[in-house]
């Protein structure tokens, strides 16, 4: 059986945010913007956009971020039983400046 063809679909990203040191909010550079992605034996493309053990997660001096780049290298199963997990795609709902 001759491989599936290469999916045309743009890479992933995803953008964590944090604050410096003067409570400014900007962008973290703890881990790549581009998220890794994993094929299923379905043939479908997998993400494993955010996770924490924790819920509310713990974000203080970015506790979360090392927490999720330790799932990243061994992924969880589909729950996490005392935290929360976001796989797949996620669709604003505001739409000219009302809710939808």
């Amino acid at each position: 059986m001759s491989p599936p063809p290469k999916k045309n679909i743009r890479p992933l990203k995803r953008y964590i945010t944090t604050h410096d040191a003067s409570g400014k909010a900007i962008f973290s550079s703890a881990l790549s913007e581009e998220m890794p992605v994993t094929t299923i034996p379905d043939g479908a493309d997998f993400s494993l956009a955010y996770t924490s053990s924790h819920f509310p997660a713990k974000l203080n001096d970015e506790a979360d971020i090392p927490e999720y780049a330790s799932y990243l290298s061994n992924p969880p199963g589909i729950v996490i039983s005392t935290g929360s997990s976001w796989r797949g795609r996620s669709s604003l709902s505001w739409t000219r400046g009302r809710r939808g």
